[in-house]
């Protein structure tokens, strides 16, 4: 006879079993449809409404349209807030745990360099804009790609440059954590823009994100260390 778990320990349970784990997955990348998932998954099509039956009872997944079919429509489902919030919750939880793990055993100098690097690779995973494009619209391109990743930033127009200033900020628990990896964001909007990007975020427990964009180095300082420009990075 299997032994039920306490209360306790049932609460702590993660939100997703292995197999509905690959169905979220999948939700996340787009894939909606029964049809879609279960050849993703090589399941037939009623273990998939199963999975999906299951995660909508949990108020994971929901139901919010269907697409044409050749005998019937095809229903699309899409996860639900609750369903980001426990996803957002566990990805933070496992940077924040990165983040530290690499100031334990990094030499101080080094992390700098390691956050401009992931943020460089961050940019080209996201893709760059077109350098002949004017520089308005490279910027404009950069508030949305960051709006795409959780942000909710505004353009504003600052003499010869730019100013890219959200309400909040998309990593905002790793910020509040490890203030350092807005330098990060830094150099991922910089790959992304294709110009000189310095940030000055508001830190505390709103976070709000804040980046001066500028045609030139000068303009900027960008020619400095991230610890030169803000000792609050690396303390």
């Amino acid at each position: 006879m299997t032994k039920e778990l306490p209360t306790a320990a049932r609460r702590k349970k993660a939100p997703f079993g292995s197999r509905r784990a690959e169905v979220v997955d999948l939700l996340q990348r787009g894939v909606g449809t029964v049809r879609e998932l279960a050849a993703r998954l090589r399941l037939t099509n009623n273990a998939v409404r199963s999975h999906l039956l299951a995660l909508e009872r949990e108020g994971l997944v929901h139901r919010i349209g269907s697409q044409p079919g050749t005998r019937r429509p095809h229903e699309v489902y899409q996860l639900t807030a609750r369903a980001h919030k426990h996803l957002a919750q566990a990805s933070s939880a496992t940077l924040c745990a990165l983040v530290t793990a690499l100031k334990r055993h990094l030499p101080k100098q080094d992390l700098p360099r390691l956050l401009e690097a992931a943020g460089k690779a961050l940019a080209f995973r996201f893709g760059t804009y077109n350098l002949e494009k004017p520089l308005t619209s490279r910027v404009k391109n950069g508030a949305r790609v960051l709006n795409s990743i959780g942000g909710a930033a505004n353009v504003e127009k600052r003499g010869d440059g730019f100013a890219i200033r959200s309400h909040g900020c998309p990593l905002a628990p790793l910020v509040a954590e490890h203030p350092e990896t807005c330098y990060m964001v830094e150099k991922f909007l910089a790959g992304i823009i294709r110009a000189p990007v310095r940030e000055s975020c508001l830190r505390g427990q709103y976070p709000q994100c804040r980046f001066t964009v500028g045609p030139k180095e000068s303009e900027l300082s960008a020619n400095q260390t991230a610890p030169e420009r803000d000792g609050r990075r690396l303390r």
